[in-house]
C-alpha cells in the first residue's frame, strides 16, 4: 500500500500537513438541466504559517496561487480529487486552514458566449464548438463522440445562434444545449462529460448483489416527481401537429401543454430543430428517461440509496451502468445509474445513489 498524497504545486503536503482525507463526493444534478459542480474543502494545520498567505514563509508567497491545481491520491495511488484552489480561509487561534476547491473554474467565469451555426449540426457539436471557444479544453471526448454518434444516427439536428445579447455564459450555454440533445453534462475526475441519454442497450461495467451492501440492505423508493408526459416543441418549418393517440408525437398528448423547453420566435432564434424527426426523438427521449407512458403504463423509477466498500471506487464512476440483483425486491439483473456518490476513505465506505435505466 503506498501512502496517500495530496500535491499542490508541486509540493506533497499530505504527511507534513494533513491529518486525514475527509470524505470526497461526486454528484450528477437531480434535475438533469443544470451542471453541478463539486466542491471539496480539505483541513490543514497551519502551525509553521505554510497556509498564511501573505507570510514570507509560505509556499504560496508571492505566487498565483488562485485557480492553481490541487490532486489527491488515495493508499491505493488512485486519484480521488483533482481541483482548482479557490480559498484558504484560516484559523489563527487553532493553527489551521481549509483548502477549498472545485473541480472546475468554468463556474466562476462570467464572459459571454457567442457561436453561430454553419449548418444543422448535433448538440454534441455545438457543445464542443462551445468548449473549444470558450478555451476548455478538459471534456471528455469519448463521451462527445459517443453522443455525436447517437444524435447522428437518430437523424437530430439543430442550428444554434447565440450572441452576447442573450447573456448565455459558458456554464448556462453548455446546459441549454444538453437539455436541447436530452443530454446529462457532469464533472467527473476532473472532466466534463457530455452525455446523450439512452435506453440501456447492455455494458454494464458493476454487478452488485444481496452480499455486496455494505451496513445492512438498502432503502428503495419511486420517483414521481419528476415524471414528464408531454412536450412541445417547435422546430423549423412551423410547430409540430398532434399525435394524440400514438405513443410517439410533437405535441401536446394532454390538454395541459408542459414546455419541456422552448426556442425563440423570430428570425433570431438561439436554437432551432432541423425537422419532425429531430423534435420527436428528444421529446419522445424526455418520457422515456422518467417512466413509461403514463397514459398506457404508468410506471414512476425506482431509486436506491446504500453503502458499498471504498474498493468499488477503482469501477465506479458516473459514467458506470450498475446491474443490481436484489433478492428482497425481487430485482435480477436491474440496470441503475449513479446520480451520486460520496467517498469516506477512512470508514473504507462509498455512499451511493442510483436511478433506474427504464426499460
Amino acid at each position: 500500500m503506498a501512502i496517500p498524497t495530496v500535491v499542490i504545486m508541486g509540493n506533497d503536503i499530505y504527511q507534513d500537513y494533513v491529518e486525514k482525507i475527509i470524505n470526497i463526493e461526486e454528484k450528477k444534478s437531480f434535475d438533469k438541466v443544470k451542471l453541478t459542480v463539486n466542491t471539496y474543502k480539505l483541513p490543514v494545520l497551519n502551525r509553521d504559517n505554510q497556509f498564511s498567505l501573505n507570510n514570507p514563509v509560505s509556499m504560496f508567497h508571492g505566487n498565483d496561487w488562485l485557480y492553481t491545481n490541487i490532486k489527491i491520491t488515495n493508499k491505493d495511488s488512485v486519484i480521488i480529487w483533482d481541483g482548482s484552489i479557490t480559498s484558504i480561509p484560516r484559523d489563527h487561534k487553532n493553527q489551521t486552514a481549509v483548502i477549498e476547491s472545485k473541480d472546475s473554474v468554468f463556474a466562476f467565469r462570467n464572459d459571454l458566449i457567442e457561436y453561430e451555426s454553419g449548418s444543422y449540426e448535433t448538440g454534441a457539436d455545438i457543445f464542443q464548438a462551445i468548449c473549444d471557444y470558450a478555451g476548455y479544453t478538459n471534456y471528455n471526448k469519448a463521451s462527445v463522440s459517443r453522443s455525436r454518434s447517437l444524435l447522428t444516427n437518430n437523424n437530430c439536428y439543430i442550428k444554434a445562434n447565440i450572441n452576447k445579447s442573450d447573456q448565455l455564459t459558458f456554464q448556462r450555454a453548455i446546459e441549454k444545449i444538453a437539455i436541447l440533445s436530452n443530454a446529462y453534462v457532469f464533472l467527473s475526475e476532473n472532466e466534463l462529460h457530455f452525455k446523450v441519454w439512452e435506453q440501456y442497450r447492455g455494458g454494464s461495467s458493476i454487478e452488485i448483489t444481496d452480499s455486496d451492501f455494505k451496513d445492512g440492505f438498502p432503502t428503495v423508493d419511486e420517483d414521481e416527481a419528476s415524471m414528464i408526459n408531454d412536450y412541445y416543441i417547435p422546430y423549423d418549418g412551423g410547430i409540430a401537429t398532434d399525435n394524440a393517440n400514438n405513443d410517439i408525437g410533437a405535441l401536446s398528448r394532454s390538454k395541459n401543454q408542459i414546455k419541456v423547453f422552448n426556442s425563440r420566435t423570430g428570425v433570431d432564434k438561439q436554437f432551432v430543430f432541423q425537422d419532425l424527426v429531430s423534435a420527436v426523438y428528444i421529446g419522445e427521449g424526455k418520457i422515456r428517461r422518467s417512466h413509461k407512458n403514463l397514459a398506457k403504463n404508468p410506471k414512476p423509477l425506482t431509486f436506491m440509496n446504500f453503502n458499498l466498500f471504498s474498493d468499488f471506487r477503482n469501477r465506479l464512476s458516473l459514467d458506470t451502468y450498475i446491474d443490481i440483483s436484489f433478492s428482497r425486491e425481487a430485482f435480477e439483473n436491474k440496470i441503475f445509474e449513479p446520480f451520486r456518490y460520496t467517498i469516506d476513505e477512512n470508514a473504507d465506505n462509498i455512499s451511493l445513489t442510483v436511478y433506474e435505466i427504464p426499460s
